[in-house]
């Protein structure tokens, strides 16, 4: 830019619109000749295009008229160090990103999961946790093979992250084909209703799996909700658990909430992979 092409102009012309209030800032926190104010902005260059600077202000001499301050300002062209900082930037998101996320499914993973349960725990008086397992998934490796094992976890997790798209809650991969979703502020009818919502989905997927009696691919639901008898956030876990397999002891392919229990008789049975009842076994 040539000086002449600056002459009486204000050096707000030359500064970034959306920048102009954080170097007036930086003209303001001046205090006194001795005192400096430093700021990056976008700058204008002579041929319209933009480059970020970085500018030290400080007073060229003690105002006589608050109207006619005059300012001593150096500035430094660091758009290429800005670039390289966007890139930093972005680069420890993506990182951020990835350790949060489970690789197979996109999901966000347990830890977490465990994280965001445990802040929202405390944080809301109504909370509630669902607890999603695939239905006869080792007799689908078995017989598909785990390639085709992780394309139907892929689609089931899509289907479960699509119930928290746009709310407030976190999916999340539990554990090998299982999976999690917390939803703060939410009752147990209402997320009753997500899970019931999430598994009619994922039937309605139709992925074969002759390992299952219904022949297609289905999961099983555990529901349940902070209560005044919920200790913490790892027995509202606990409690979904309970759920869960109760649904799966009753057949697979329902959602069960915790507060519907018969906890005695539930703690009594167990089941095996095939349905039948078998004491003292534990499985989904």
């Amino acid at each position: 830019m040539r000086p002449k092409d600056i002459l009486g102009k204000s050096c707000f012309d030359l500064v970034h619109p959306d920048d102009r209030e954080s170097v007036k800032s930086a003209t303001a926190r001046i205090n006194g000749i001795d005192s400096v104010s430093t700021v990056v902005f976008r700058h204008y260059r002579g041929d319209g295009t933009l480059a970020w600077v970085e500018s030290k202000f400080k007073l060229a001499s003690e105002p006589s008229d608050p109207a006619r301050t005059e300012f001593l300002c150096v500035i430094r062209d660091v758009t290429e160090r800005k670039r390289m900082e966007d890139e930093l930037t972005q680069l420890n998101r993506r990182l951020t990103q990835l350790a949060a996320t489970d690789g197979l499914t996109g999901l966000t993973n347990r830890r977490t999961f465990d994280g965001y349960l445990r802040r929202e725990y405390e944080a809301c008086d109504q909370i509630a946790v669902l607890l999603f397992d695939i239905d006869n998934f080792k007799g689908y490796n078995d017989t598909y093979g785990h390639q085709a094992g992780d394309r139907c976890l892929q689609a089931v997790a899509k289907a479960i992250g699509n119930a928290t798209a746009d709310t407030s809650g976190l999916s999340a991969r539990y554990g090998g084909e299982e999976f999690a979703i917390v939803l703060p502020n939410t009752s147990e009818d209402d997320a009753l209703k997500v899970a019931e919502s999430i598994r009619l989905t994922v039937r309605a997927l139709g992925i074969p799996n002759t390992a299952s009696s219904r022949g297609y691919i289905t999961i099983s639901a555990g529901v349940a909700a902070k209560s005044r008898s919920t200790l913490d956030e790892a027995a509202l876990v606990g409690e979904a658990d309970t759920a869960l397999y109760e649904a799966k002891r009753l057949g697979r392919n329902r959602s069960i909430v915790y507060s519907s229990l018969d906890l005695q008789y539930v703690e009594s049975a167990s089941i095996q992979h095939d349905g039948e009842v078998a004491p003292g076994e534990r499985t989904h």
